[in-house]
């Protein structure tokens, strides 16, 4: 939540021990989609999606080639392969990021790593900076109504009712 509560079991170990040590954090109650793995997982699931839009996009335009060159009797196309296509997927992600990255093709989709962390974690991020700016604003209105307040006492003509 918003509050500090969640901390104040490692606060008390603190406090009851004098120096925190590497070892205590285990006390701190993490939630579930705070632990690495699931933090993880929910990026991998938007990451994948990505490289499965951006191979999409190629197999495509590889079609679309064919299609050209068959049509103008080009023949230069290459024909879409896909036995090599999943044992691309097997060989990892990152292989396969490069090899789309090296696509021929101006209208192929190219992953955005960027989209993949905005879909996995922007709503989060979104909320933070909304609650940053209430607390920046906050802040900024402090010493603002001080300075009306200041200004109201010191003049004699005000009226206090």
């Amino acid at each position: 939540g918003l509050t500090f509560g969640w901390i104040s079991p490692l606060l008390k170990v603190g406090y009851d021990k004098g120096q925190l040590e590497v070892e205590d954090l285990d006390t701190l109650p993490l939630p579930k989609d705070c632990e690495t793995i699931e933090v993880y997982n929910g990026f991998l699931k938007y990451w994948e999606e990505e490289l499965e839009k951006a191979r999409l996009s190629k197999l495509d335009d590889k079609k679309e080639d064919k299609k050209k060159g068959d049509d103008t009797a080009n023949g230069d196309a290459a024909a879409i392969d896909t036995d090599k296509d999943s044992e691309d997927e097997a060989e990892g992600l990152l292989e396969e990021q490069f090899k789309l990255d090296n696509t021929n093709s101006p209208h192929a989709y190219q992953p955005s790593l960027i989209r993949a962390l905005y879909r996995a974690f922007g709503a989060d991020f979104l909320r933070a900076g909304l609650l940053k700016l209430l607390h920046d604003s906050n802040l900024f209105v402090g010493p603002q109504v001080l300075n009306r307040l200041i200004q109201f006492l010191r003049n004699e003509d005000a009226s206090l009712g």
